[in-house]
């Protein structure tokens, strides 16, 4: 199992998506077609060059097992698909940087995680925009969010108040969304991420 708790929402949208998910025990991705990065505490501000915010809550063990993950996915050419801490590594992984908070930006309740928040607005020359279009409604459960974009990686989709809300990779099968699909099972647009993912990783397992 990895260092992150199972969260049996990520399971179950990954296995109606026809995956087979693996939690990972060790840090090596030999046999596995794809990676899940899901969400979590914050990443260690150290790992782009910040001090701690006061409000930071880090897990030190599990950046360590999650970063090598990431390069070895791209050296791979595995598909990646990063979920709110998911794309904040993502783009921390491959040189990027985060907001430590978001004063103004709270998050849903976590009774309410499967209520949309508010809307995003999505490039519409992306991969994302050509899964789930070019509008969403979607939940919002995090207080960082990408700061400076890591190269490699563009932006594709933001909240009214330009938070970034997706990054993908022109050249890797890689997304990352910074809502939780996993938790709105009943949005037509969730079962596509998912099932894009799986797609892309077929024909085995997905690890996570």
């Amino acid at each position: 199992m990895t260092p992150c708790a199972r969260n049996q929402p990520y399971l179950d949208a990954l296995a109606r998506a026809g995956a087979e998910p693996v939690l990972l025990e060790t840090p090596n991705l030999e046999g596995f077609d794809g990676l899940l990065l899901t969400g979590g505490k914050d990443i260690d501000p150290a790992h782009y060059g910040e001090a701690p915010d006061p409000t930071t809550e880090v897990d030190p063990p599990r950046d360590q097992f999650e970063i090598p993950l990431v390069e070895e996915a791209i050296s791979r050419g595995l598909p990646i698909f990063g979920i709110c801490r998911g794309v904040q590594l993502l783009n921390v992984a491959l040189g990027g940087s985060l907001f430590q908070d978001l004063p103004h930006h709270p998050p849903t309740p976590k009774e309410l995680r499967s209520q949309p928040a508010h809307p995003v607005r999505i490039a519409p020359d992306g991969k994302l925009a050509a899964i789930v279009g070019e509008r969403l409604e979607v939940n919002s459960l995090h207080h960082q969010a990408v700061k400076d974009v890591a190269p490699g990686l563009r932006a594709v989709a933001w909240a009214e108040d330009g938070t970034v809300e997706a990054l993908e990779s022109p050249d890797h099968p890689v997304l990352g969304v910074q809502w939780h699909p996993e938790e709105m099972p009943d949005a037509p647009w969730s079962e596509r991420l998912f099932s894009a993912f799986v797609s892309r990783c077929a024909p085995r397992a997905a690890a996570i």
